[in-house]
């Protein structure tokens, strides 16, 4: 059978997809459809949009901000130069911190152009002056997507999303997945502390449960509010 075949006739048409999400994607979807009245699908249905529209302006931005880079890196370059007249000897050092500098300004070009939205990538740091520094995401974390992200997020006054670290290697986003009494519940089986990650969808609740049990960090089991009624009755 074709491949053609294999697909829906309509766009619209209902598929089942198989791809991994963290887990605490899931309840961040449920509480964004529950919130809002949408279905889950229709969240999965316009993620990619969304993304786009995201990654396009951090990419806008980056441009916006690279010819100013431009400029300055020119006018470092002609102090390193006057630097160079003055101590001659320094003559090598300074050359290398000169190219070190063009390098980087060709490194944000190229990754522009090639639309990389985390920054640029180790496959651009392995073919430059960088290279040998070993794992770029070691000693450059800030991530220009989440960036844009947070710009996003300060602008906007959400009930759900709160928090956005910027973490290139493993970004960790603080969307509220419960309140009121669900949020009780869970801070008074587990503890604030681990609580939290459940609350902001980073962790399940089985995961920072079983962290704080393995931490022997699990509050004490409090009574029931029937069962200190029938202490006070005897």
């Amino acid at each position: 059978m074709s491949e053609a075949a294999n697909q829906p006739k309509d766009a619209r048409e209902a598929v089942k997809s198989s791809f991994s999400i963290r887990a605490g994607t899931r309840p961040a979807i449920r509480r964004a459809s529950s919130t809002f009245g949408v279905t889950q699908g229709e969240i999965v249905n316009l993620a990619p949009a969304l993304f786009s529209l995201l990654a396009e302006r951090s990419l806008a931005e980056r441009s916006e901000k690279l010819s100013r880079i431009e400029q300055i890196a020119g006018r470092v370059s002609e102090l390193l130069s006057k630097i160079s007249d003055l101590a001659p000897h320094l003559h090598v050092a300074i050359s290398i911190t000169g190219a070190h500098l063009e390098d980087a300004v060709r490194l944000e070009t190229e990754s522009i152009a090639r639309r990389e939205v985390h920054g640029v990538s180790q496959d651009l740091v392995d073919h430059s002056y960088f290279y040998g520094l070993g794992d770029y995401t070691d000693w450059s974390s800030d991530d220009p997507l989440l960036a844009t992200l947070c710009e996003v997020v300060s602008d906007t006054e959400s009930s759900l999303v709160s928090d956005v670290e910027m973490d290139i290697v493993d970004e960790q986003i603080s969307f509220r997945c419960c309140e009121g009494d669900e949020e009780k519940r869970i801070r008074n089986k587990i503890g604030d502390m681990f609580a939290e990650n459940v609350i902001d969808g980073i962790l399940t609740e089985d995961e920072s449960s079983k962290h704080a049990e393995d931490l022997g960090l699990l509050p004490e089991e409090t009574a029931s509010e029937e069962d200190l009624d029938d202490a006070e009755d005897e």
